[in-house]
């Protein structure tokens, strides 16, 4: 009687963790099938027809303020960035986590209202550039860099998809981070783990000078 009970704990605790395991693969199948959609048939929103980008695109380059670099002393004759490029891999992956992170955490990512900012930045100067990570020649000039967004109650909410924080519905705003980040310079430093982050440029254009005009071609 005592061993048929003990084969019957056994069996019991198998059973469980077999389900619990089917369920977790369940959720991981789910959130795999999530990032598989189909969306032949459904229309393109703001999609732009290219003479009307050509046309907006020139107006950009034909403002001096913002197609040559400015400083301290004014406008200066080198050309700034005039467009800024992400590899395919790098946005698929920025969304995967986006959404990859929401939907292990058991939300419905459809009810978030994710989305993007794309938010305008310059670099400083050369001595302060090398934190950043990129070329020295890339002082000074405007860059880009995105962040992932779920609604909120008064508009889109910044967040970061590899730092969601303990709210698993309700990622902790990039704000928050920003103010955590504010107060430790006051006492005790913030540790590299501790902070949030955005997915910065690809790569610049120009330099070279130039180049960089829409549309880009290879002549």
């Amino acid at each position: 009687m005592k061993k048929a009970m003990i084969v019957a704990n056994i069996l019991f605790f198998i059973i469980v963790g077999f389900y619990a395991c089917n369920q977790q693969q369940q959720a991981t199948d789910s959130c795999q099938k999530l990032h598989a959609k189909d969306y032949s048939g459904k229309p393109m929103k703001g999609y732009l027809d290219v003479n009307l980008a050509k046309e907006i695109a020139d107006l950009y380059y034909a403002d001096k303020d913002k197609a040559y670099i400015s400083d301290a002393r004014g406008v200066t004759n080198i050309e700034d960035a005039k467009a800024v490029w992400f590899d395919l891999e790098t946005l698929k992956q920025y969304i995967w986590q986006i959404e990859d992170t929401l939907c292990k955490q058991g939300c419905n990512i459809d009810s978030l209202g994710l989305g993007m900012h794309v938010y305008f930045a310059k670099y400083p100067d050369s001595s302060l550039i090398s934190q950043f990570g990129v070329d020295p020649k890339y002082a000074m000039h405007q860059t880009i860099f995105l962040t992932a967004t779920y609604k909120g109650q008064k508009g889109n909410i910044d967040f970061d998809p590899f730092h969601p924080g303990a709210d698993k519905c309700k990622p902790t705003p990039l704000g928050v981070y920003l103010q955590k980040s504010a107060s430790s310079r006051e006492g005790m430093k913030l540790s590299g783990g501790d902070g949030a982050g955005v997915l910065n440029h690809g790569g610049l254009i120009p330099p070279p000078p130039g180049e960089g005009s829409f549309p880009s071609d290879d002549n």
